[in-house]
């Protein structure tokens, strides 16, 4: 497996936070992808070398032209910024540019603040899995 920042990025790794300081006291690890994922940003996805948020989605589906998110999760200490939303805002406008007419995805019915914010960027449950939702919103 190709290395790469710690915990971060398509192919991130799960270390401790120890082992992740270790690795950011070792050497700076420059991204050259930086320029293409955070242009003119001061304040991005990543701030003193950890990443603070990440999302994975696909839009595959030509068929119906659904997109779906698999994964959004925002770093402990950064929640609350209005990260989770930009995640949500950033996946609807790549599907959309691609052509896909609504988002799903599914959340726990008993993670709250996930479906809050879920709620708060248009979806609304259209199945119960028992004790999951899927969730669909229109773009």
């Amino acid at each position: 497996m190709p290395e790469s920042k710690p915990g971060c990025g398509p192919h991130g790794t799960a270390e401790s936070a120890g082992k992740q300081r270790e690795r950011q006291d070792e050497s700076e690890v420059v991204d050259p992808r930086k320029d293409v994922l955070e242009p003119q940003q001061k304040e991005g996805p990543e701030v003193g070398g950890r990443c603070r948020g990440f999302v994975a989605f696909y839009c595959n589906d030509m068929n119906t032209r659904k997109a779906f998110i698999s994964l959004v999760m925002v770093d402990p200490r950064d929640r609350g910024l209005g990260i989770g939303q930009a995640l949500v805002d950033f996946v609807f406008s790549v599907a959309r540019s691609r052509g896909f007419h609504s988002c799903q995805l599914e959340v726990l019915k008993v993670n709250h603040p996930a479906y809050k914010l879920f709620r708060s960027k248009g979806f609304q449950p259209v199945e119960d899995r028992g004790e999951i939702y899927l969730m669909e919103a229109g773009l």
